[in-house]
């Protein structure tokens, strides 16, 4: 048996079109045609059942998947072992992050510190970290789930919540609610919000604080993390952020006001493939990241 018989016919399995495979594959029909049939030869059993132009799995070859998948899983854990082995491999990092100007403190101390890593960063405001981390093109993401319960359900990732925040409102400074020492969700129900794009996580998490006190945001402006404040300075509504981003909020003429609800609080995470070996530099960054949070002052 061969290892491009097993790669073969999974692809196939998954596709379930002999062309679409071969496309896919970059080979000839024929010649996919031909290395499935060696293969079924071989075991003495067939594994798909034809119609017309669609194939799928028949029980054999249901019960031959799970072995011939965890066979290349095993495979790629091996090649990725030794990929581990090399010094270069095993000194970069790359971090995913919901709001890097919220951690960028975090981020400068530690490439200073650990200034041999090779380390990348980007910034990742919805859910399209979650095939980084599967496919490891991504170490670490590092941001909230609070509004994605399924994520914290799932036994394929490591979740580690390393810091929290309270919630508050970005309001221009002569406002009558920044005359208030705090305010409640339900206070905010007349209010215009500036949003950041609606399938962002934060963003759908402060929705549905609102939805529990009872109103629907009104929407007069969606744009990036970055400008918001900006525009409230600009008078074109409030903002919800928390006392994690505004110890850099250096806008003229806006000020924080917190939430007073006991459920005003935004946690931190941070996320990884559950059971990957960690290189040095990843077990540096998650040490570095969980002592750094803990000396935090607000």
């Amino acid at each position: 048996m061969e290892l491009l018989q097993i790669q073969y016919f999974l692809a196939l399995a998954q596709e379930e079109h002999v062309s679409n495979t071969a496309e896919m594959l970059m080979i000839s029909q024929p010649t996919l045609s031909l290395t499935i049939k060696k293969l079924e030869e071989e075991l003495g059993v067939q594994l798909f059942v034809r119609t017309g132009r669609r194939i799928r799995l028949n029980e054999n070859g249901r019960l031959f998947m799970t072995y011939a998948q965890n066979a290349m899983d095993t495979l790629e854990k091996g090649k990725e072992a030794l990929s581990r082995s090399s010094d270069k491999y095993a000194r970069k990092l790359s971090l995913g992050i919901e709001s890097p100007l919220v951690w960028q403190d975090l981020t400068c101390s530690f490439a200073t510190k650990y200034f041999s890593y090779e380390i990348s960063q980007k910034s990742i405001e919805d859910n399209s970290y979650v095939p980084q981390i599967l496919d490891r093109s991504l170490d670490f993401y590092i941001g909230s789930i609070d509004g994605n319960p399924a994520m914290r359900n799932s036994d394929k990732f490591e979740i580690k919540e390393f810091a929290k925040g309270r919630i508050c409102v970005i309001v221009p400074e002569d406002s009558e609610i920044a005359k208030k020492g705090t305010i409640t969700f339900a206070e905010l129900k007349d209010e215009m919000f500036i949003c950041r794009p609606p399938e962002h996580e934060c963003q759908q998490y402060t929705d549905s604080l609102c939805r529990k006190a009872g109103f629907v945001p009104k929407i007069s402006m969606i744009c990036d993390y970055t400008t918001r404040e900006v525009m409230v300075a600009n008078g074109q509504g409030i903002t919800f952020s928390s006392n994690l981003a505004t110890r850099w909020l250096n806008v003229p003429g806006v000020k924080p006001v917190f939430l007073s609800d006991e459920n005003a609080v935004r946690h931190q995470h941070i996320i990884w493939l559950k059971d990957r070996p960690m290189t040095p530099a990843m077990k540096d960054f998650l040490n570095y990241a969980i002592d750094f949070t803990k000396n935090l002052k607000f």
